[in-house]
Formats: structure tokens, C-alpha cells, sequence
């Protein structure tokens, strides 16, 4: 028996979130692939892969690609880019801590009292 699955479905199976391949990624966010497996290799945004080896992105990773561009734009370094995108996935997790903090020292401020 042969199964056909359509473009939109990836291989995590009906229902899951869409999954981008790398040149898809690139080229929506207008970046080149290089800037995009940079951008992996120092945790700025992560992928998930593919029986085969093949980088699949999740839809959100644009948003953070285009935060990441506007991020280098304006001077900030690499450490403080994945500083403040790092604040926005806990912020993002637990929402029941208000409004959303702006660095990790903050976040380590709401945290450290609840130890």
C-alpha cells in the first residue's frame, strides 16, 4: 500500500506544528542558509531534523530570525541577542509572572525568591 501525504503535512504526522525546510526559512526571512545554520550553531535558534539529516524549522523561527536582524542592525552582540531571546521563551512559558522581563538578570530576580 502506498500512503500520500500532502506538502503541508511534515513528518511528525497530522495535526503537528509546520515545519519549514531550511531554504524556505531562508528565503521567507531573506537570509542566506550559512546565516541560518550561524544562527543554530550559537543558539539563537534551534531545528529539529529529519530521518535523512534535513533541518526543519518551526514557523515561530522566522519571527526570530527577523528579531535577530533587526537585533544585529542596531548593535547588540551576539550574547545579548540570545540573552534577550532567551528572556522572551521563559517569559513565554510562564506568563503568570506578568509582564514580560527584558533580560536574564531579570528573570533570575523573579526566580531566585521562589528557591
Amino acid at each position: 500500500m502506498v500512503e500520500v501525504k500532502s506538502k503541508s503535512e511534515d513528518s511528525a504526522g497530522p495535526g503537528a506544528a509546520r515545519q519549514l525546510s531550511v531554504g524556505e526559512v531562508a528565503r521567507r526571512a531573506g537570509v542566506t542558509t550559512s546565516a541560518l545554520r550561524f544562527y543554530e550553531a550559537n543558539g539563537l535558534i534551534t531545528s529539529s531534523r529529519t530521518d535523512a539529516g534535513h533541518r526543519r524549522y518551526l514557523a515561530d523561527t522566522l519571527r526570530r530570525v527577523g528579531f535577530i536582524r533587526v537585533a544585529q542592525r542596531v548593535g547588540l552582540t551576539l550574547a545579548e541577542i540570545r540573552s534577550a531571546l532567551e528572556a522572551r521563551d521563559l517569559a513565554e512559558a510562564a506568563p503568570e509572572f506578568g509582564a514580560e522581563p527584558k533580560t536574564s538578570e531579570e528573570i533570575h530576580a523573579v526566580i531566585r525568591p521562589a528557591q
